[in-house]
C-alpha cells in the first residue's frame, strides 16, 4: 500500500472532509482507497464526492466518503492517512493536470458573446467534470463536455458555453 493523502480536518456538517494528497492531485471517485483500522488493518474506503477548489496556488480537495455523513463521523478522522494500492507515478508533474482545473476565475459567456458569470470552482463527480458557475450571488453548475462548452480560451480566459442560461435557472 501507498500513502495517497492526509485527512487534514472536517469541513461543515455533512460530513465532508479536506484531504492533502502526496502528489497535489485529486482523489479518483473510481478508486478504491484505504485506511486503517486499530489493528492496523486495511479496511476500504470509497470517494462519493468531490470538490476542487483553488486557494493561492494551492489546490484544495473537499472529500466525502461514502458512510460518513456528519461532523463527528468527519472528525474522527482527522489525521488518518489514506492509501492506495496504485504505486504513485514519480513522473506526474502539476502540469499533467486537465486543464479544465486551470479555468477559475474565467468569464463564462454563450455563442453571442453575452456575459452568464465567472468560474468560482472546479469540481469532480462520478460521471463528468462541473464548472462552478457564480453571478450576482447565484450559483449554477455547467457540465465540463463537449455538447456544452464550445470553447475554452485560456488567451482571454473566457469559456464560450451552449445555452448556459439554461443552467442558470435551474
Amino acid at each position: 500500500m501507498y500513502e495517497k493523502a492526509v485527512i487534514t480536518r472536517p469541513h461543515g456538517i455533512h460530513g465532508e472532509v479536506i484531504v492533502k494528497t502526496s502528489d497535489n492531485q485529486p482523489l479518483d471517485v473510481n478508486q478504491v482507497y484505504y485506511q486503517k483500522n486499530q489493528r492496523g488493518d486495511f479496511t476500504p474506503i470509497r470517494v462519493e464526492r468531490q470538490i476542487i477548489s483553488q486557494k493561492g496556488d494551492e489546490l484544495l480537495f473537499f472529500v466525502l466518503f461514502t458512510g460518513i455523513t456528519n461532523r463527528q463521523l468527519a472528525e474522527n478522522l482527522k489525521g488518518e492517512t489514506i492509501f492506495t494500492p496504485v504505486e504513485p507515478d514519480i513522473n506526474t508533474i502539476e502540469e499533467d493536470q486537465d486543464p479544465i482545473y486551470d479555468t477559475i476565475g474565467f468569464k463564462v459567456v454563450d455563442s453571442e458573446g453575452i456575459f452568464w458569470g465567472t468560474v468560482d470552482d472546479v469540481t469532480e463527480t462520478a460521471a463528468h467534470t462541473i464548472l462552478v458557475i457564480t453571478k450576482n450571488d447565484s450559483e449554477y453548475m455547467l457540465p465540463a463536455v463537449e455538447e456544452h462548452i464550445i470553447e475554452i480560451n485560456f488567451e482571454t480566459e473566457e469559456i464560450v458555453a451552449v445555452n448556459p442560461q439554461e443552467f442558470a435557472s435551474l
